[in-house]
């Protein structure tokens, strides 16, 4: 359960991710404020909590989202946490996946395409790129609805990135792909596209396509309407002149 739900932003031992290392949470926290906090974080950071805000100011404003979690499974998980610590770190058991860096330039570009849109996903999901940006992506650029996906495989490492595409944990992305999953095919595809897009280490340029699309646009809509209102002038000069005409 903690593989699907928590280790493409945590790791057991091996540092920080997106969100801290969780060895030894057990010890730094109660377990009322644990489940609070894992539970509804938004809230907690809001309530003006030090240790929540302490923790959105290391990460830089990034915020958990909401985990729907039985008392059963956030007790499991807790129990587990408790173990890990005492064992002083814990390695997630995703199966056998296969490493980014083993991808053939085909499964590189064959991950573009599905994050582009220009292959259909097999079960039929929106392409990345509606939500998403990442560094090349499309001749205008990517999305803004959602994080810029340039650094997403250094940040969160192979592991964390299979269980995000496999799991899609964040609750806007469960809920698009929960009927429509992404294949082992595709999800590796994409991530070793993201890992390829991630070589080069300096940070994206900011994109300033859709802001420039939408000026135009502001434009010819207006010239649009100039036109229009000209035409609708001239029809009532024509109607004055015959009116006046003897």
């Amino acid at each position: 359960m903690f593989g699907k739900k928590c280790s493409s932003c945590h790791s057991l031992g091996e540092g920080d991710r997106t969100g801290p290392d969780l060895v030894g949470v057990t010890k730094r926290r109660d377990t009322a404020w644990i489940k609070k906090f894992v539970r509804t974080p938004g809230a907690v950071i809001d309530s003006g909590d030090a240790a929540a805000k302490e923790m959105l100011d290391k990460f830089k404003g990034v915020r958990m989202p909401d985990q729907d979690l039985k008392d059963d499974e956030l007790d499991a998980i807790l129990a587990y946490l408790a173990d890990c610590t005492a064992k002083g770190m814990c390695k997630i058991a995703t199966g056998k996946a296969k490493h980014a860096n083993e991808a053939t330039p085909a499964e590189v570009a064959f991950g573009r395409a599905l994050f582009e849109g220009s292959k259909r996903l097999t079960n039929g999901g929106p392409a990345c790129i509606s939500c998403h940006n990442v560094r090349g992506a499309g001749i205008l650029g990517g999305g803004t609805l959602s994080k810029d996906l340039t650094h997403a495989y250094p940040r969160i490492g192979d592991p964390g990135l299979s269980s995000a595409l496999e799991s899609t944990p964040y609750p806007v992305m469960n809920q698009v792909f929960a009927k429509r999953a992404l294949t082992s095919a595709e999800a590796f595809a994409l991530k070793a596209y993201l890992a390829d897009v991630s070589k080069d280490g300096t940070s994206p340029t900011a994109d300033h396509n859709f802001l420039y699309l939408g000026i135009i646009g502001l434009f010819v809509a207006l010239g649009a309407i100039g036109v229009g209102a000209a035409g609708r002038l001239r029809g009532v000069r024509q109607s004055i002149v015959k009116r006046g005409a003897p």
